[in-house]
């Protein structure tokens, strides 16, 4: 039987600022055959890719943008022999480029560190206006996530170069363009902003969106006076345009009652018309009811949103801290199978699919959503006493497994149901696969006991199932071993007393990057206080704190006052702002464009493991630095 291919649009693909091989009949790059050497806005084009590796799978989509609009189609692969897929797609009219994704099994192929990408052509077989800084602005948006080996000054000048032949292109991207050159050149950036505020300036009549350049421009100069002017400007000149429904949105959120927001609610609706930023109002002011009881009110505002998405999210929102405080009303049973039926709803009807996402990447995510709405019903079931209907949706919530609290709870339905044989034999798996807590490891226990009959060999069992998780993460992670040098740097603490990182070679240095507005950093911080109370009598091991990406004149007080009223026992450093850029020097410099973000430096001075976001288990989160500290020594 052929295989067919599942496509998952993720807003993320690859491309090659290098020449491709061309061929006759069509154009190889890397992996993929594409039909025509030359492809065109409306052209059909056939694709071949030759998979890296024996796969059941290929996973791939092909992004284009039209304008400064990015657009994700999945593409219907079949296997035509062993290794060699076939597809086609219709190149959209007035695309510029078109970018390719392409992942086999669990490895996402990146064209060696080059990517998937082909300008597309005119007629006359010249590139169509625009593809230079659409490379230019995709590439910059996956370089650091897909480690493609671009250089920034090679993308700035795709972009440079398109702006400088098409000048009317300066319209639509001279702010995302001097974003991201005031980055990498300050200078550039300056006189680039002087030449665009002088031609907006000069215009014989000034629309709203060069308005909104103008003020784009000043917030990004750190000019907020002029920035502000031009606010004012605005919204007298446009009284219900795009600048006053921001100041609406800003004043929802700035009055103080819940009769004043209501109003300003209102005020808004009668004037504007933009679906989502209502939608978002409604559910604020919905769980704002909520929180102050007002039942009826929260029921009223809840009913006018017309996103299911973002009903299924208030109505969970308001769900879950019941069911994870350990009870269950009759509302919060209610509300969270709403959700449910509501996301299911949607996965059919795909209203609300954003374009910059594929049909199958939506549908992907909503079933994402589903299976984390489904562990709140679940236990809001388990709560009232519905064992039985709790395990058939905890057993949702679980889809693959990946993470350890949600299989901590099935675990527990488990035993609770008395299905012990099950119970045994997920635990088993969850624990090899290393997506285990602790108290899953209890229930493992209560449930071995009673199909054994005794615990006899318990401890033999689990010692053999940890090995093998162990070895499996060790050999995961040998994988993600960068060994590049890491950028030496020089760091302030609260006293003002320096740290410099290549003092410290010879130890294994761990970095953690974080800021106190960062619910996930602080979520993690008791995993990481475990890791430094576990390292504490080690001197070859060394936790930095660096406190980055937060500003404010009192910063060095609130940070610290935040650290020593957790109790934690951190090393803080403070990263510094470099003002000409806007960019923080040390965070800049390790290519971090996300908190949390740890860095694992091993005792010869090398960068060996990056490790970004957190899964929300610090017995996962503990063992991930343990291994990663024991790689990096050996």
């Amino acid at each position: 039987m052929k295989k067919q291919v599942i496509l998952l649009a993720i807003a993320a693909a690859f491309f090659s600022c290098t020449s491709d091989k061309e061929i006759s009949g069509g154009k190889d790059i890397g992996n993929l055959h594409l039909s025509l050497e030359k492809p065109k806005p409306g052209d059909s084009l056939d694709l071949s890719y030759i998979s890296p590796d024996n796969t059941e799978e290929v996973i791939a989509r092909y992004i284009y943008y039209i304008e400064n609009k990015m657009h994700t189609e999945d593409i219907n692969f079949i296997e035509k022999g062993e290794n060699n897929w076939k597809g086609a797609i219709k190149v959209p009219d007035s695309a510029s480029i078109l970018a390719f994704y392409m992942k086999t099994g669990n490895e996402i192929d990146n064209n060696n560190h080059k990517g998937y990408i082909t300008p597309l052509f005119t007629t006359d077989g010249k590139e169509v206006k625009g593809s230079g800084i659409t490379k230019g602005i995709y590439y910059n948006s996956i370089k650091k996530s897909y480690e493609l080996d671009i250089p920034q000054d090679s993308i700035l000048s795709l972009m440079k170069n398109d702006l400088i032949k098409y000048y009317d292109l300066n319209d639509i991207w001279q702010v995302t363009y001097l974003n991201l050159l005031k980055k990498d050149n300050p200078e550039e950036a300056k006189t680039y902003s002087e030449e665009r505020i002088k031609v907006i300036s000069n215009k014989d009549s000034i629309t709203e969106k060069d308005y909104q350049a103008l003020s784009n421009i000043y917030y990004i100069n750190k000019d907020m006076a002029k920035r502000d002017s031009i606010t004012a400007l605005a919204i007298e000149k446009y009284p219900i345009g795009a600048f006053a429904e921001n100041s609406y949105l800003s004043k929802f959120f700035q009055v103080k009652t819940l009769p004043e927001k209501a109003h300003t609610l209102k005020v808004y609706h009668e004037n504007y018309s933009d679906v989502n930023n209502y939608n978002y109002l409604l559910s604020a002011l919905a769980n704002l009811h909520y929180k102050a009881n007002n039942m009826d009110s929260l029921t009223y505002y809840a009913d006018k949103i017309t996103d299911p998405t973002k009903k299924a999210s208030l109505y969970n929102q308001i769900a879950w801290p019941i069911a994870e405080s350990n009870e269950t009303t009759e509302y919060s049973l209610n509300i969270s199978k709403k959700s449910l039926d509501l996301l299911k709803s949607e996965m059919t009807d795909l209203t609300f699919k954003p374009d910059y996402y594929s049909t199958n990447q939506y549908k992907d995510n909503l079933e994402s959503s589903y299976e984390m709405y489904a562990d709140t019903y679940a236990l809001l079931l388990f709560n009232n006493g519905n064992l039985e209907e709790a395990l058939k949706y905890q057993k949702i919530a679980v889809g693959e497994g990946k993470q350890p609290d949600i299989n901590e709870r099935y675990m527990k339905f488990l035993v609770a149901n008395k299905k012990y044989d099950t119970a045994v034999n997920v635990a088993a798996d969850f624990i090899t696969e290393n997506m285990y807590t602790e108290s899953l490891v209890d229930y493992y226990k209560s449930a071995y006991e009673v199909k054994n009959g005794s615990l006899d060999d318990f401890e033999t069992t689990l010692e053999s199932l940890k090995n093998e998780a162990e070895k499996e993460l060790i050999a995961e992670l040998k994988k993600q071993v960068l060994d590049k040098l890491a950028p030496d740097f020089t760091l302030k603490d609260k006293d003002g007393k320096t740290m410099q990182l290549s003092a410290l070679k010879g130890k294994t240095v761990i970095l953690d990057f974080w800021a106190t507005w960062c619910g996930p950093c602080k979520a993690s911080f008791p995993g990481m206080q475990r890791a430094v109370d576990k390292f504490a009598d080690n001197d070859d091991v060394v936790f930095l704190f660096i406190n980055t990406m937060e500003q404010g004149d009192n910063r060095i007080n609130d940070v610290t006052s935040f650290i020593d009223k957790s109790n934690y026992s951190f090393s803080v450093l403070f990263d510094e702002l470099e003002s000409k850029t806007g960019t923080y020097t040390v965070a800049n410099s390790f290519n971090i464009s996300g908190i949390p973000t740890k860095i694992i430096i091993g005792p010869d001075g090398k960068w060996k493991f990056t490790n970004v976001g957190y899964s929300g288990n610090n017995d996962k989160l503990l063992k991930e630095i343990e291994n990663m500290i024991k790689i990096s020594q050996s």
